[in-house]
């Protein structure tokens, strides 16, 4: 985790190849989790890297997939699992996975911050508004919100810079 973490300091500052280092080492010390194959694709991607981008979502989509047959009420896992297929375009897969964990109760905050990027992957603007805007209102991933490439649309949206301006101090 500490390697994820440092990986995520060099991603929201946009040193791609950094973070994808950083991701790839933590992918070394767990190769069968799902985290740290999600992060490689995105800072693959991030720096244009398609095809390395899509295999990392590939092992990641295998690791998730692994994870949810030991443990398949995981939101979290189900969340990444959406979003990675969002970020893959696949949009279809994404949603299905959205609707059911709208079905599920007090989801964790890092949870509907992954589903909220999901739904704006999707062009669900007006839902992925309503998720992060309720994580600003209850105080937390101020960071992540504004600084995640998958959201920079979103962050740019009128009716989004309204909310960051009562909520986002």
């Amino acid at each position: 985790m500490a390697y994820i973490g440092l990986g995520n300091i060099a991603y929201y500052r946009g040193q791609w190849e950094e973070a994808e280092r950083c991701y790839r080492r933590a992918t070394g010390f767990e190769p069968n989790h799902y985290l740290g194959w999600t992060c490689v694709g995105d800072a693959a991607l991030q720096k244009g890297a398609n095809k390395e981008s899509a295999e990392a979502y590939r092992t990641a989509i295998e690791k998730v997939n692994q994870h949810l047959a030991i443990s398949p009420r995981d939101s979290e896992a189900m969340a990444y699992l959406a979003a990675i297929h969002a970020k893959q375009g696949d949009k279809a897969k994404s949603v299905a996975i959205l609707e059911r964990l709208d079905k599920e109760a007090n989801l964790e905050l890092s949870t509907r911050f992954v589903m909220g990027m999901a739904r704006e992957l999707v062009g669900d603007r007006e839902r992925a508004i309503e998720e992060l805007s309720g994580l600003l209102r209850k105080g937390s991933s101020r960071t992540e919100i504004r600084a995640e490439p998958f959201l920079k649309q979103l962050n740019a949206d009128a009716r989004f810079a309204k909310i960051w301006k009562e909520y986002g101090r």
